[in-house]
């Protein structure tokens, strides 16, 4: 199910909304962030919180991040011992999380926080898992190249049926309940692996098309080589699960 908009946002005051954001090395970037992701939720709800996971940043992040703490009482700030990669780290904010639905942007400013609407719109309509398709992407060439072919490659393996595997997403209270404790993938992979996951449990899976921004600050790091180191060793052993599923004939769809 793909959703354009997010017109018909129900979302209801009784609804406790979490935004979990991971952040390295993004003192310019996360106040904004902070501050978008603030006025969007008190727009839609009076029971919200924003968890950023300082994945042990070394530059002022750490810094503003204990600074807006002190303004915002909604924000819960956890700083990870080392760094541990974005979505390790989203697996982090997850746990704390208190959220009905629990919805995970990047802190580099490039998915508008508003875009939330259209995941919970996605949700209410009885996703557990949704996913985005940043369908117009503001990256730089290789990065668009990579993702395309990575995002064909575990489409063809695995069967998943949506567009952008390594974007944001938002799961609910019960996905990050019956998922969460059966992850194993500690890289980028975890999207997959939830995906896969959710499948398995026959959790119903949703894609939103999303708004993309430029970075204008800050510098990417998704492609990092401790993050990108562990791919492969993550990608082979849940596709060796995968098929043992297969071969099996257990059902892995949802």
């Amino acid at each position: 199910m793909i959703l354009k908009d997010g017109a018909d946002m129900p979302g209801a005051p009784e609804d406790f909304l979490s935004i979990v954001i991971p952040a390295y090395n993004e003192a310019e970037n996360i106040r904004f962030v902070v501050q978008e992701a603030l006025d969007i939720l008190r727009g839609l709800t009076s029971r919200f919180e924003i968890i950023v996971v300082d994945d042990a940043s070394t530059d002022e992040t750490g810094a503003i991040l204990a600074e807006l703490s002190g303004e915002i009482p909604q924000l819960k700030v956890i700083r990870n011992p080392q760094n541990i990669g974005c979505h390790p780290s989203s697996l982090v904010g997850y746990a704390a999380a208190q959220g009905d639905y629990c919805y995970f942007i990047p802190a580099d400013r490039q998915i508008p926080a508003a875009e939330i609407t259209k995941f919970l719109a996605c949700a209410k309509a009885g996703h557990d898992v949704v996913y985005s398709w940043r369908q117009h992407r503001e990256d730089p060439p290789h990065r668009l190249w990579i993702s395309g072919f990575y995002n064909l490659l575990v489409r063809w393996l695995f069967g998943i049926r949506v567009h952008d595997v390594d974007s944001s997403e938002l799961l609910t209270g019960r996905a990050v309940a019956q998922i969460l404790p059966r992850l194993r993938s500690n890289s980028a992979f975890i999207t997959v692996e939830i995906l896969l996951e959710a499948q398995r449990q026959g959790l119903r899976i949703g894609e939103v098309i999303i708004d993309h921004r430029p970075r204008l600050a800050g510098k990417a790091r998704g492609l990092s080589f401790p993050e990108v180191s562990r791919v492969p060793a993550n990608f082979f052993r849940v596709l060796f699960w995968f098929w043992r599923q297969k071969v099996k004939g257990y059902p892995m769809q949802g």
